[in-house]
C-alpha cells in the first residue's frame, strides 16, 4: 500500500477515536511510522488530509450502485436495500466526519465547496431513483411536493442521525446508526405498492 494510502487509512481511524481536533499530523505519523517530513512530503496540513479522505467517501458513493441506487441499477426493493446497507457502510467507516460535519465545513472553506457540490448531485441523484421506483411499480404515484418532502427528509436523516445520536446519552454503535436506516426506510414505506413490479 502505497504511503499516502496508508496515512489515510490511518487518519480514518484516529478521526474516529479521537476527532479531529485532538489528532494532529504528528499523531497521524507516528502511528503510520513515518517521520513528520515523510507526512508533510504528502500533504501539506491536516485539513488536506480530511479532504482525501471526503474524497475517498465521495469514491465509494460513487462506486458501483450510486448513492440514489436507482440511476445505475434496476429499481426493485433488494437494489433499495442494497442502497440502505451501502450508507450504513458509508456513515460508520467515517462517522467522525457526520459527527463533526458542521465545523469541519466552517473551517475549510475548499471542502465545504466540495461538500456542498456533492450533495447537489447526490439530493438530483435521489430524485431520479424515487421516480425510477415510481415508474417501475415499487413506489406508488405521488405528488411532486411529496417526492420532494422524500428527498430531503432521507438527506436529512441519512446526513445528520449521527449528530442527533451525539446529543443523546450512551456510546454511538454500529446498531444506532442501524435506527437511522430504519428511520429511511419508514419514510419509503408508506408508498410501497403492495406487489411491486421488477422485484
Amino acid at each position: 500500500m502505497k504511503t499516502k494510502d496508508r496515512i489515510v487509512d490511518v487518519a480514518i481511524r484516529l478521526f474516529n477515536e479521537k476527532f479531529t481536533k485532538a489528532v494532529t499530523t504528528n499523531h497521524i505519523a507516528a502511528a503510520v511510522g513515518i517521520s513528520p517530513g515523510n507526512l508533510y512530503y504528502h500533504f501539506s496540513n491536516k485539513e488536506e488530509i480530511i479532504r482525501a479522505v471526503f474524497s475517498r467517501m465521495v469514491d465509494f458513493i460513487e462506486g458501483g450502485a450510486s448513492y440514489g441506487s436507482g440511476c445505475r441499477v434496476s429499481p426493485s426493493l433488494s437494489s433499495l436495500e442494497e442502497f440502505f446497507q451501502k450508507v450504513l457502510a458509508l456513515h460508520w467507516e467515517y462517522r467522525f466526519f457526520f459527527l463533526e460535519l458542521n465545523s469541519l465545513l466552517n473551517s475549510d472553506r475548499e471542502l465545504k465547496s466540495s461538500f456542498n457540490e456533492m450533495q447537489k448531485k447526490r439530493l438530483k441523484e435521489i430524485e431520479v431513483s424515487i421516480r425510477a421506483f415510481i415508474d417501475a411499480g415499487i413506489l406508488v404515484w405521488m405528488e411532486e411536493s411529496t417526492i420532494e418532502f422524500l428527498v430531503k427528509s432521507m438527506w436529512i436523516v441519512s446526513i445528520f442521525w449521527l449528530s442527533f445520536l451525539e446529543t443523546g446519552d450512551g456510546e454511538i454503535t454500529l446498531s444506532r446508526l442501524e435506527e437511522g436506516i430504519d428511520m429511511m426506510r419508514n419514510l419509503l414505506h408508506p408508498y410501497l405498492t403492495g406487489s411491486p413490479a421488477g422485484c
